[in-house]
Parts: structure tokens; sequence; C-alpha cells
């Protein structure tokens, strides 16, 4: 009786060790949204799981042991500067696990990759609104988003809703950013006409560029390249010449002076 007693015992606390097993793996599933908005990102890693739109995109947690090989704020930085994020107000941004269902001419699927996720809301700019003749509920909220794969050479994307208006970066394309790089003056400087600059970036960049006048006889000179996403196009680099008229408004006893404009990922987002 007493060998029967304690079996029966020892079962009960086994039902209770599996009941609380049960129990602890529960509580610890990951929150599933499909607003970026309610996603949770710490220390720059999502543990909340985010399906847009959907399912277009799927950001699930990274498991512990998976490290990124890149910084946030690098990444942080690219993201936003993506041309296809201009005009929308940038929300979240993280790694994670990513799958992206769609494709298009210029970009493919993705399939459970360690990726950078940055989400950005065309709701609170109403950008869709200035674009769009009709503009229905989104079901991302209006979210657009741009990821970009952590391993060299591995694939990005852009999405923007495609009920946005946005004709040109409607659905998946491959994600652009705008850098401001270094120049070097060809020539002299024309007070009437164009001053030649000359600078290197990739040669798939779509090139432009830009003065400011500031006091004491300082213009600023910022070049722009229009730069699609290196780890799925791959451009070489070559040297490239712009021209534009440089302003000089000097006062009595002031010296022109040309300077380079911050160099880097512009950022583009409201």
């Amino acid at each position: 009786m007493r060998r029967r007693t304690r079996a029966l015992a020892v079962g009960a606390s086994v039902l209770v060790s599996m009941g609380s097993i049960a129990l602890s793996t529960s509580s610890s599933a990951t929150t599933v949204v499909s607003n970026p908005a309610k996603a949770v990102v710490v220390n720059g890693r999502f543990t909340s799981t985010v399906v847009l739109d959907g399912g277009v995109i799927t950001v699930t947690p990274a498991p512990a042991g998976t490290v990124p090989t890149r910084g946030l704020g690098a990444v942080r930085a690219l993201i936003l500067a993506s041309t296809q994020l201009q005009g929308f107000a940038a929300q979240t941004v993280g790694f994670g696990i990513v799958t992206v269902t769609v494709s298009s001419k210029t970009a493919l699927p993705m399939a459970q990759i360690p990726a950078w996720v940055g989400f950005a809301n065309g709701n609170v700019t109403k950008i869709c609104l200035t674009h769009g003749k009709k503009v229905k509920s989104f079901h991302s909220n209006g979210e657009a988003a741009v990821v970009v794969g952590d391993a060299p050479n591995s694939p990005a994307a852009a999405y923007v809703p495609p009920g946005c208006g946005l004709t040109q970066r409607s659905g998946v394309t491959v994600p652009s950013e705008v850098t401001s790089v270094p120049w070097n003056l060809i020539g002299r400087v024309s007070v009437k006409g164009s001053t030649t600059f000359g600078f290197t970036a990739p040669s798939c960049a779509t090139i432009s560029g830009g003065s400011t006048t500031a006091l004491s006889g300082t213009t600023k000179v910022t070049m722009y390249a229009n730069i699609p996403d290196q780890t799925t196009a791959n451009c070489v680099p070559r040297h490239f010449t712009y021209s534009l008229p440089v302003e000089k408004e000097l006062r009595k006893g002031e010296t022109f002076r040309l300077v380079h404009g911050s160099t880097g990922p512009v950022r583009q987002v409201a």
C-alpha cells in the first residue's frame, strides 16, 4: 500500500513538472503583431514577430546564438537613407529572421535569412493621401519597409504598399540610398558659369549636387550618389564629373572658400 502511494506521489510530481514546463513554453512564445509600431525591439533585436500586410514581410526573433555582423547605428543610417522611404516617418529598426514572400523584376523572395529591417509609417506624414487617388486602409497601417541582409552579398528589398499611390516605388523593389561623397575641384571656380567637381562613386549610381552659401565667404558644396543596394547590384567604382553654379557672396575683406558638405548616408525620412 505504501509503495502504491509513493508511486502515485511520484507520478503526480512528474505531471506537475510537465505542466510547469508547458506553461513556461507557452509564456515564452513571442507576440505576433501586424502593426510594426507595436513590435518590441531590445538591444537592436526584434523580440516580437511582425507579419506585415498579411505576410508580405515576416520578421521573427533571431536565435540568441545568431550574432549580427553589422552595428545598429550604421544599418539604421543606411536603411533610413533609402529613397523608397522618402516621405515616410521613421519607425522601428531591428535585427531578426526575415521572410519576403513576393518578388518583382529586380527583387527576389527571401526565405528566413538573418537581416535588418526598418519600418516607416505613411499615415503619420500623409504621403499616401497626397499621392493616392483612392487610398484604402492598409493591413499594415500604412507601413513601408526596407530589408537589408546582414551577411555580405545577401539580398535586400524595399516594400511600399501598392495602394499608396507611389507608382515608382509600389510593391517590392531593390532599395537604394542617397550618399554624400567626397569631391575635388576641377579647374577654377567660375563666377558666372558652372564649376566642375570630380568624385568617385559606384558606376550604377545616379549623381546630383548642390551648393549653399554661408557667412564669411564660405560656400558648401555637396555631391550626392543615389546608389542601389550593393548586395544585389554589383557596381564597380568609376570617376564622375558634375558641374553646377557656385554662388559667391563676398563682403569687404572676406576670402572666398569652398568646403565639403557632410559625407555619408543622407537621411531622407521625415
